[in-house]
C-alpha cells in the first residue's frame, strides 16, 4: 500500500490511512494502513470500556510537579516500551489538571493503538471539548468513528478538520475513502483534485481519483488519472491493478494483461490480481494460461467463489466434468446466493440427466434473486420443463431469453 508520510501532532501520534480499498466490498470500507506518527505505537492492558469519560483518579502517583511534566513523562516511558508505566503518567497528568487537553488527546491515542477504539473515542472527545481546534483530536477521532463505522461521525470531523487545516491532506484523504463507500463520487473526486492541487506530486491521489472516475465511467479521465500515478511511481501496484481495469474495458486487453503481471508482481498474495488476470488471459485465447491463473488464485483465497466458478466453467468446456462439478460445489457452499456457479451447474446436471437436480437449483436462482438476468432465465427454463419456480419474479418475465453463459460476465474482481 502506498500511503502517505506520518502525521503530524508534535507530542503524540496522528494517526493516518492509505489507499481506498476495493470497491466491490467499498465499504467493505475499513480503512487501511493506520499508522502512528510520532510514536511506534502505545497501549493499556486494561480495558473498562464505555467509551465514556477517563477516569484522572485511575493510576499511582509521580514526584514531578506538572501536568505538562507527567504528559512528558508518559511519552518518554512509552518510547521505552513502558505502555503500563506511560498510561499512569498520563492519567497522573490528568489528576494534576483535569483540563490538559493534551493528555486526554494521547491517551486517546494509547487506547486507539491497543484496539479499543470506544474509550479511544471518548478520550477525542474530551480533549476537543476542553480544546475545540485541536486539528489532531478531530483528525484521530475521525480514523477511530470510521474504524467503529460510524461513516457520518467521521465524515463530520473531516469536515472540521479542513474547516481548520484546509490543506490538510491527510484528512482530504480520508474524507475521500468515506465520500466514496458512500457513493457520493463527485464529492470523493473533488477531495482527491484539492489533493492533487496541494501535492501535484501525490501518487497515491491520482490512483484514488483514477478509481472514482471508473466508477464513474469516465473511462479517459481514469486512465489518464492512472497513468501519471504511475508516472510519478512506477512500482505503484495500486494503480498498475487499476489501469489494468480500466485498459480491459477500453478493449486494450494485451496492455492490460501487463499491467496485470506487473501488479502481480508486486503483490505476489493478491488474489483478485491473479483472478482478473487470468480473465484477460481467457479473452486473448489463452484458456491454459488462465486455468492456472484462476488455480493460483484459488491457492491464495480458497474461498475466491468468483475465481471457483470461472475454473468450473472452463473445466466444463474442456470436457472435465467432474473438475467442474466440484468447483461450482464448492462455490455455492462459499456463496450460496450467488446465481452464476447455480447456473452453470444446473446446465451441467440437465445435460447428465439430473433433471431433480437442475430443477432444485434453478429454484434457488430464482428465490436467491441474486442476479435478474440469470433469475428471469431460470424462471423461464423451469416453465419450460412444467416445473413451478417455487417463488415469484421481481419483474415480468421477458417472451424469450438467449443461454447465457455459466461463467461470470468478466467484470472486475472487488479489490
Amino acid at each position: 500500500m502506498h500511503g502517505m508520510a506520518g502525521g503530524y501532532a508534535p507530542t503524540m501520534p496522528s494517526l493516518q490511512v492509505g489507499s481506498p480499498p476495493p470497491i466491490v466490498t467499498l465499504m467493505s470500507l475499513l480503512i487501511l494502513g493506520l499508522l502512528l506518527s510520532t510514536l511506534p505505537g502505545l497501549g493499556c492492558s486494561e480495558n473498562r470500556g464505555g467509551g465514556g469519560k477517563v477516569s484522572p483518579e485511575e493510576g499511582p502517583r509521580f514526584d514531578l510537579q506538572s501536568a505538562e511534566s507527567y504528559h512528558q513523562r508518559g511519552i518518554a516511558l512509552y518510547q521505552r516500551g513502558d505502555k503500563t508505566g506511560a498510561l499512569q503518567a498520563l492519567r497522573h497528568a490528568l489528576r494534576l489538571d483535569p483540563e490538559y487537553a493534551p493528555a486526554y488527546y494521547s491517551l486517546g491515542a494509547l487506547f486507539f493503538r491497543e484496539g479499543d477504539a470506544d474509550r479511544a473515542i471518548g478520550a477525542y472527545r474530551q480533549a476537543i471539548g476542553l480544546d475545540s481546534s485541536h486539528v489532531d483530536a478531530w483528525y484521530n477521532l475521525g480514523v477511530a468513528l470510521n474504524k467503529e463505522r460510524d461513516t457520518e461521525g467521521a465524515k463530520r470531523a473531516y469536515h472540521r478538520v479542513l474547516s481548520l487545516d484546509p490543506d490538510n491532506t491527510k484528512a482530504r484523504t480520508n474524507l475521500g475513502f468515506v465520500l466514496f463507500g458512500q457513493g457520493h463520487l463527485d464529492s470523493a473526486a473533488f477531495q482527491y483534485r484539492e489533493i492533487i492541487r496541494l501535492l501535484p506530486g501525490h501518487a497515491d491521489a491520482h490512483s484514488n481519483l483514477g478509481n472514482v472516475l471508473k466508477d464513474q465511467g469516465h473511462l479517459e479521465g481514469a486512465e489518464k488519472a492512472l497513468r501519471n500515478a504511475l508516472r510519478l511511481d512506477p512500482e505503484h501496484r495500486r494503480a498498475h491493478y487499476l489501469l489494468a481495469h480500466v485498459l480491459r474495458d477500453l478493449g486494450a486487453v494485451d496492455e492490460a494483461v501487463g499491467h496485470y503481471r506487473t501488479a502481480v508482481r508486486l503483490n505476489p498474495g493478491h488474489a483478485n490480481a491473479r483472478y482478473n488476470l487470468a480473465l484477460a488471459l481467457k479473452e486473448q485465447g489463452k484458456v491454459e494460461a488462465a486455468v492456472g491463473m484462476l488455480r493460483q488464485a484459488i491457492r491464495i483465497d480458497p474461498g475466491h467463489y468468483r475465481a471457483r466458478n470461472n475454473l468450473a466453467a472452463i473445466l466444463y468446456q474442456q470436457g472435465e466434468v467432474e473438475g467442474a462439478v466440484r468447483q461450482y460445489r464448492q462455490a455455492i457452499s462459499i456463496k450460496p446466493d450467488f446465481a452464476g456457479p447455480r447456473f452453470g451447474l444446473a446446465t451441467l446436471l440437465m445435460e447428465q440427466g439430473d433433471r431433480a437436480g437442475a430443477i432444485e437449483h434453478f429454484r434457488e436462482i430464482v428465490r436467491a434473486g441474486d442476479d435478474d438476468y440469470l433469475q428471469r432465465f431460470a424462471y423461464k427454463m423451469l416453465q419450460s420443463m412444467g416445473e413451478s419456480p417455487g417463488a415469484p419474479l421481481r419483474v415480468p418475465p421477458p417472451p424469450a431469453l438467449p443461454p447465457p453463459s455459466a461463467a461470470d460476465s468478466g467484470s472486475p474482481a472487488p479489490r
